[in-house]
C-alpha cells in the first residue's frame, strides 16, 4: 500500500490556466470499470469536505464527490477509483487535434475536437464542490459564448465532458468579476482500433475541507481500493479584524477591507466611477473623492438591478467584481457584531462608535474604530445641495420599497448605526461585502422589450424583480410564463418571483393589439392607441371648435357599432382590425325660445347664426290683442316688432323673444260703456259703433233703446277715431 502523502497549499492556488495557456491532450479517457476508495473523516467543526481526482494532465474526467462533516463526528466518504483508462499514445497522439485552454483577464477560450466534444458539457465548481456553471456548447455552432457575471476571486475546476466519453478538468484563478468562456469547434482523425489500454495509475487526489470563517485545508492523497487512514483535519480560524487590501481591476483602485463577524467589508468607501448613472464628489471636488469615496444614487448604486432583501443580497450593483451591495439584512448583521441591538442593529448608542473612524469627525465626534471600518463622515448629496462632511454618514442598502421612490440606507449621526429610508434620487456612499462561495443561478427574461429588466444571477431564495419593459409594436402585455417559478403577479408586467436553486427562464406573453385612430377636431379628444379585440373602447370628441357644435361619431369600419353616435362621449366594441373612428361637427345652433299666449304661436327651435328666424306671435286670447315682439337679447332684430308674424337674424348665442298683448276693449269714461277694438295696420280702431246719447245730435234706429245696443247711436259723426 502507498503512504498517505499530504501538503498543505495556500487557499487560492495559482494553476496552469492563471496566465498564458495550456497544453491539454485530446485524448479521451475512457473508464472500462472502477473500484471504490472508503476514506474517513474526523474536522474540528461543521465542515464540507471535497475530493477532486488529478492524473496529471491526462484528460481523466472524475466528478468531484462531495460530503457534509459535522464537528467531531466520523463522516465517511466514497470515492470511485479507475480500473483502466484508454488514451491515445505516440504518433496518433500527435496527429489528433488537442485541446487548447487560454485564461486571461476572465477570458477563457476553449478549442475542442468536434468529433470527441460535441455538445460539450461546460461547468465551473468552487473548490468547495458547489457548481457556479453549467452550459452547453453545441458543434453546430462555430463559436460558442458562455458568460458568468459576478463571480468571487479564487480557485475554480473546470469540467469539460462530451457525449461520447471524452472529458477532461482543469484548475484555474480567477480575479473576481465576469468570466467569458468562448468555445470553439475543430476536426479531429481517431479511429477507436488505435486506442491503446493500460492499467491504471495511481492518481492524485485533491481533498478541500471548508467551512466559513475557517481557513481552508487543501491538500492530495494517493488512494487506494477499499479503507484508507482516518483523515482528522484541525481547520483554524481566519482572522477576524485583520486589514488586508485587494484592488478593483476596473480603474486599478486599492482598497483596504476587513472581516467583520461572518462578513468581509470594505474598510472604505467606494470611489469607482461608473460610465452611466449619477455619481459625486462632494462639492463637486475630486479631493473629497479621495477622501470620502464617491456619493450615488441608489438606482446608480444598484446598476440598475431590481432591489434585493435577501441574504446575501447577490446584487453586485456598482461594487466590484468578487463583491456585492450589502442588503438591509447585511448591514442589520454587521450593526450586531459591532453591538447595535433590534432587529436590524439600528438600537443603541454603541455600534457606530465602534465603527467610526479615530479621526475626521467633527466636534469630538471620532470613534473608536474598533473593528477597522473606519467609517469617515462623507455626507449626501440632494439635488446639487452638498450637506454633512464631517459629521454625517450615509450608505445605501440593496433593499427598496416597493411602488415607492425611497430605499433604505444606514447611517452614523452620533453614535449609533441607523436604520431608514430615503428618496433614491439622494447621492450617500457605498460599503460593498465580498461575496462568500455561494451557488448563484441564471434567470434569462426571455421574449420582453429591450428595456426589460431582471436577467441575471442571483442566489437560491433571492427575491428577483423582473419587467417586461417596453412591449412589441402591436402587442399588449398579457403575463408571464415559466415552468416551477410562482410569480408575486404574472398579469403585471413589473412583478417579483422568489429564485429557486436552478436556472430559469421567464417568458413575456403577448396578445395582438389593434390600433384605433381617433380623428376629431375638438381639443382633449380622445388619443389614439392600441386595443384587445373585443375591448370596450371609450372615446370622447373634446370641445368643439368655436362656432361649432358635435354632430355624431361615424367609422369606415362597419364592425364598429356605437352605443350612442349622437354623444360626444361614448364607446364601442373593438373589432379584430384597425379602426378610424371620426368625431364630425357642424355648425352650432342656438336655442330660440318663444314666450306667447297665442294659440298656434310658433315653438321654438335651435338655428346656426346668421340663420333667418321666422316667429308667429298666434291667435291672441278672447279680450287681448297682439302689442309687440321683445327680447332681453341685444342682438335680435326684429323685421317688424308690432307684427304678429315676423323675422329675426340669429345671433351666435340662445335667444327668447316674447309675444307682448293688450286687452281688446276699453271704458267710455264718460257714460261707463265698453268697447271691443281691433289693431289694422299700426292703428287700433273700434270694432263697434258709438253708442254715447248726446242731449241734442244723436238718437236711436226707430228710437228704439235695442238698436242703439245693437248698432250703436246716430250721431252727426257716424266713427270716431280715437
Amino acid at each position: 500500500m502507498k503512504s498517505l502523502t499530504r501538503q498543505v497549499r495556500t487557499l487560492f492556488l495559482t494553476a496552469a490556466l492563471a496566465v498564458g495557456s495550456v497544453f491539454v491532450s485530446g485524448a479521451a479517457a475512457q473508464d472500462t470499470g472502477t473500484d471504490t476508495a472508503y476514506v474517513p473523516f474526523i474536522v474540528n467543526v461543521d465542515a464540507t469536505v471535497m475530493a477532486e481526482f488529478d492524473a496529471g494532465g491526462a484528460g481523466a474526467a472524475v466528478t468531484p464527490v462531495q460530503i457534509s462533516a459535522k464537528t467531531g463526528t466520523e463522516t465517511l466518504m466514497r470515492i470511485p477509483l479507475r480500473k483502466a483508462i484508454g488514451v491515445l499514445y505516440g504518433a496518433q497522439r500527435q496527429a489528433n487535434r488537442p485541446v487548447i485552454i487560454s485564461n486571461r483577464g476572465g477570458k477563457i477560450t476553449l478549442n475542442l475536437p468536434a468529433q470527441s466534444y460535441k455538445n460539450a458539457d461546460i461547468a465551473l465548481y468552487t473548490v468547495n464542490g458547489k457548481r457556479v456553471l453549467r452550459r452547453t456548447a453545441s458543434a453546430s455552432n462555430a463559436v460558442n459564448n458562455i458568460s458568468r457575471p459576478n463571480l468571487a476571486p479564487g480557485a475554480y475546476l473546470l469540467s469539460v465532458k462530451g457525449t461520447d466519453g471524452d472529458a477532461f478538468t482543469s484548475r484555474l484563478t480567477h480575479s473576481g468579476g465576469g468570466v467569458d468562456i468562448i468555445v470553439a469547434f475543430g476536426d479531429e482523425n481517431r479511429s477507436s482500433a488505435e486506442r491503446l489500454t493500460k492499467k491504471a495509475e495511481a492518481g492524485e487526489w485533491t481533498i478541500i475541507v471548508s467551512a466559513a470563517g475557517y481557513v481552508d485545508s487543501i491538500y492530495t492523497i494517493d488512494l487506494k481500493t477499499g479503507m484508507n487512514d482516518k483523515q482528522n483535519i484541525t481547520l483554524r480560524e481566519a482572522a477576524v479584524n485583520a486589514v488586508s487590501t485587494f484592488i478593483d481591476i476596473r480603474d486599478g483602485k486599492k482598497y483596504n477591507k476587513v472581516r467583520i463577524g461572518n462578513q468581509t467589508w470594505m474598510a472604505e468607501n467606494l470611489n469607482y466611477q461608473p460610465p452611466t448613472g449619477n455619481s459625486w464628489c462632494y462639492d463637486n471636488a475630486d479631493s473629497n473623492c479621495v477622501k470620502y469615496g464617491r456619493l450615488y444614487d441608489w438606482n446608480t448604486a444598484m446598476a440598475g438591478a431590481a432591489g434585493s432583501n435577501s441574504v446575501p443580497s447577490g446584487t453586485q450593483g456598482v461594487c466590484p467584481g468578487g463583491w456585492h451591495l450589502p442588503s438591509r439584512g447585511e448591514w442589520g448583521a454587521l450593526a450586531v457584531a459591532a453591538g447595535g441591538t433590534g432587529p436590524y442593529g439600528d438600537e443603541g448608542e454603541v455600534s457606530g462608535k465602534k465603527l467610526k473612524a479615530k479621526s475626521g469627525w467633527n466636534n469630538n465626534g471620532a470613534g473608536t474604530d474598533d473593528y477597522g471600518f473606519s467609517a469617515l463622515p462623507a455626507g449626501m448629496n440632494n439635488d446639487g445641495s452638498f450637506s454633512g462632511a464631517g459629521g454625517r454618514s450615509y450608505w445605501w442598502s440593496s433593499e427598496w420599497i416597493s411602488s415607492s421612490s425611497s430605499a433604505y440606507r444606514r447611517y452614523i449621526l452620533t453614535n449609533g448605526l441607523g436604520d431608514g429610508s430615503a428618496a433614491k434620487i439622494f447621492g450617500y456612499s457605498v460599503r460593498c461585502v465580498e461575496n462568500k462561495d455561494v451557488v448563484q443561478y441564471k434567470v434569462t427574461v426571455s421574449n420582453a422589450g429591450t428595456d426589460a429588466r431582471g436577467g441575471g444571477d442571483y442566489i437560491a431564495g433571492a427575491t428577483v424583480g423582473i419587467d417586461a419593459g417596453t412591449a412589441p409594436t402591436g402587442k399588449l402585455f398579457k403575463n408571464w410564463a415559466s415552468a416551477g417559478v410562482t410569480f408575486a403577479d404574472a398579469n403585471n408586467k413589473n412583478t417579483t418571483f422568489t429564485m429557486p436553486a436552478n436556472d430559469v427562464i421567464v417568458t413575456a406573453v403577448y396578445e395582438t393589439t389593434y390600433n384605433v385612430t381617433v380623428s376629431s377636431a375638438g381639443t382633449g379628444a380622445s388619443k389614439s392607441d392600441s386595443y384587445l379585440a373585443g375591448a370596450t373602447v371609450s372615446i370622447k370628441a373634446g370641445t368643439a371648435p368655436a362656432g361649432q357644435q358635435f354632430k355624431n361619431w361615424t367609422s369606415s369600419n362597419s364592425s364598429v357599432i356605437f352605443a350612442d353616435a349622437n354623444s360626444a362621449t361614448t364607446t364601442f366594441i373593438m373589432p379584430a382590425a384597425a379602426v378610424t373612428v371620426t368625431a364630425n361637427f357642424e355648425l352650432a345652433k342656438y336655442a330660440v325660445t318663444v314666450s306667447s299666449v297665442g294659440a298656434g304661436a310658433s315653438s321654438g327651435g335651435s338655428y346656426s347664426a346668421g340663420a333667418t328666424v321666422s316667429i308667429n306671435a298666434g291667435t291672441a286670447i278672447t279680450g287681448y290683442q297682439f302689442k309687440e315682439w321683445t327680447s332681453s337679447n341685444s342682438g335680435v332684430i326684429f323685421a317688424n316688432a308690432n307684427s304678429a308674424a315676423t323675422t329675426f337674424t340669429m345671433p351666435p348665442s340662445a335667444v327668447t323673444v316674447t309675444a307682448n298683448f293688450v286687452s281688446a276693449e276699453f271704458v267710455d269714461t264718460r257714460d261707463g260703456k265698453r268697447y271691443r277694438t281691433v289693431a289694422i295696420g299700426s292703428k287700433s280702431w273700434m270694432a263697434e259703433n258709438l253708442n254715447f246719447q248726446t242731449a241734442s245730435d244723436s238718437g236711436c234706429y226707430s228710437n228704439s233703446a235695442d238698436n242703439c245696443a245693437k248698432y250703436g247711436s246716430f250721431l252727426l259723426l257716424t266713427s270716431k277715431t280715437l
